[in-house]
């Protein structure tokens, strides 16, 4: 977690780094989002819950 820490904050003071980190913690919130009713056991609908299982072994 501390090297994740120091790239971003060396990405951070580049003119493109912004948009580069901002994407990023976008991406790490999104992906919360997505995962957060599954690992927190919240009922969902059934397409929801399929779409959880990328691979038919994952079942």
């Amino acid at each position: 977690m501390g090297f994740l820490a120091i790239v971003l904050k060396n990405l951070w003071v580049l003119k493109t780094g912004k948009v580069l980190v901002l994407g990023y913690l976008l991406l790490v919130i999104a992906t919360f989002i997505y995962f957060y009713p599954h690992v927190a056991a919240i009922l969902v609908s059934t397409t929801f819950n399929d779409s959880y299982f990328w691979l038919n072994t994952w079942r």
